[in-house]
């Protein structure tokens, strides 16, 4: 795994966790098979040790020019995508301020082994980016855990009231923004990923995005292709093919953790399975 040594997170800021974690391994596995050699059983033999459920689909890191973490918390995805991805310009979103200095503050510590071009963005999903700059690579650890769709809208809405500042009126929703998804622990998965799906590069991007068994992660993969399709037809045009699989997962105290790896592809290719849960 990337080397990142010091995190910065406090109160109402979500910690490096089992997820956060499987979140790097998911990518760093694709790079590493593509270092390894397409193909290379003693690549394939180790993923396969590392809690990998599909094969890995090498990727070049040299053709990864833009990465977006949506929902960047303590900082410490956006920081090890940039240890990984030197060549890359990186930029880490989140609604709350404290998860914005969080990340700002562990790009900092790793400023001599992170890529030179990197943000934090203090924004819900991905608002304010500009429209028409995709991403190649976007990653999304979204809050999952099952509550009420109440209890989730009402700390957006003291968040968004206070434009998500770093204020002690705010510390609570923060916190439970850190873990509260809503109905079936989706709501937040949801439009999370729907927002990286509009961000997504046409031909090869990647999206990266974590749930547990209890979101219906099948579900899940068949929403974003509707989302897809409903992207496209947005801008008027025939929709890339968008496959997705299972890549990495394991299991976090009583959580079945997965990573789902959604790629557009060109029209014509068909070679990428779907994996069935």
């Amino acid at each position: 795994m990337a080397s990142i040594s010091a995190t910065t997170y406090g109160e109402g800021v979500y910690p490096p966790s089992d997820d956060t974690f499987l979140l790097v391994d998911a990518l760093e596995q694709d790079l590493a098979a593509f270092s390894s050699g397409v193909g290379n059983e003693s690549a394939e033999a180790a993923a396969k040790k590392s809690k990998l459920i599909s094969s890995p689909l090498p990727l070049d890191g040299r053709d990864v020019a833009s990465v977006v973490e949506v929902g960047s918390g303590s900082g410490f995805v956006s920081a090890s995508a940039s240890v990984l991805l030197p060549g890359a310009y990186v930029v880490g979103t989140d609604l709350s301020q404290r998860a914005c200095l969080a990340t700002r503050a562990t790009l900092a510590a790793h400023a001599e082994s992170c890529s030179g071009r990197s943000d934090v963005l203090g924004t819900e999903s991905l608002l304010g980016l500009r429209p028409g700059a995709p991403f190649d690579v976007v990653l999304v650890n979204p809050p999952y855990v099952p509550t009420s769709s109440e209890e989730l809208r009402e700390s957006l809405s003291t968040l968004r009231e206070r434009g998500g500042a770093a204020v002690p009126e705010t510390e609570g929703a923060a916190f439970t923004l850190t873990w509260a998804g809503g109905l079936d622990g989706v709501e937040m998965t949801v439009a999370m990923l729907e927002a990286g799906l509009r961000a997504l590069a046409a031909a090869g991007g990647r999206l990266y995005l974590i749930v547990v068994q209890e979101n219906q992660p099948e579900e899940l993969a068949r929403r974003a292709q509707d989302v897809w399709r409903g992207v496209w037809a947005d801008r008027g045009r025939r929709p890339p093919r968008l496959a997705w699989a299972v890549a990495v997962q394991t299991r976090a105290s009583n959580e079945l953790l997965s990573v789902l790896r959604f790629v557009s592809t060109e029209l014509e290719e068909e070679e990428e399975a779907v994996t069935e849960f």
